[in-house]
């Protein structure tokens, strides 16, 4: 649909002028769907409660915009698929720590079901809001199994806890690689801590690096293995303080395997 005034008009993907010619198109939207605002000229994209029906444009921009949005949509789809495996497994994983009628699961799952019954709140908010809530559910996790808060994992590692973290983890990896780094660091900081405990060091209040130490003065890590797993504080660190930007997806891969590698090892029940 040609632009039937197009004095003073402007392209809303581009910012430049709307001649009267074929070529000139109308972009029809929807009210629950205004194109985001880093695409509209300045003078628009400063409005506050910005809500067009129709907004002009070049064909040529539409199209670029619609092969964009396309990119975005699917990358938005990979993303939530992602997301809902990590909410099954935290869910998993509250219900074996907390059990079914805990306070800290039904608050989980309220943040899961509030994400449901909205299915028309913006894509990227809701991601970042149950992305952001995981990693906090998860944190909370770790601090409390750390101060001894939920019983022994020694044992409950035996039925699938450990394993739950480290799948979940892996899971998470390609799309989330910042809950694969926490999840991860939990499981191998308190591994280790529940492996020096079990051969009677006392490390209950020490952090990740003091026990790689202690273990190491033991001679229950040795080389290769102590300075791999020594290596690993730093992706702990950076996990734990949310500095997201360090994180390189190719450690916490290498944190994984190793992890993976070192419970089958000294948590095996066979």
């Amino acid at each position: 649909m040609a632009a039937k005034d197009s004095k003073g008009q402007v392209c809303y993907l581009c910012g430049e002028s709307i001649e009267d010619s074929p070529e000139d198109i109308g972009l029809k939207l929807a009210r629950d769907h205004v194109p985001p605002r880093l695409f509209y000229p300045k003078a628009i994209r400063k409005k506050e409660n910005l809500n067009l029906e129709v907004a002009q444009s070049h064909q040529k921009c539409n199209e670029y915009y619609r092969k964009d949005e396309e990119l975005i949509k699917s990358a938005q789809s990979r993303k939530i698929g992602c997301l809902e495996e990590a909410i099954s497994s935290t869910i998993t994983i509250l219900e074996k720590l907390y059990g079914t009628n805990s306070e800290k699961l039904k608050a989980y799952i309220h943040l899961y079901q509030d994400y449901v019954r909205n299915p028309h709140k913006n894509a990227a908010i809701v991601y970042e809001s149950i992305h952001s809530g995981t990693l906090g559910i998860l944190k909370s996790i770790k601090s409390e199994v750390a101060a001894g808060l939920v019983g022994n994992l020694e044992l409950q590692a035996q039925g699938g806890i450990f394993a739950d973290f480290i799948t979940l983890a892996r899971e998470s990896l390609d799309e989330n690689k910042d809950v694969a780094a926490v999840l991860v660091s939990a499981a191998l900081e308190d591994a280790l801590k529940r492996f020096a405990l079990q051969s009677n060091l006392d490390v209950a209040e020490k952090d990740m690096s003091e026990v790689i130490n202690a273990l190491k003065s033991k001679g229950l890590l040795k080389d290769p293995q102590a300075s791999i797993v020594q290596g690993h504080t730093k992706l702990r660190n950076k996990a734990f303080h949310a500095n997201w930007d360090n994180i390189e997806t190719a450690s916490v891969n290498s944190a994984i395997a190793f992890t993976e590698s070192f419970i089958l090892d000294k948590f095996s029940s066979n």
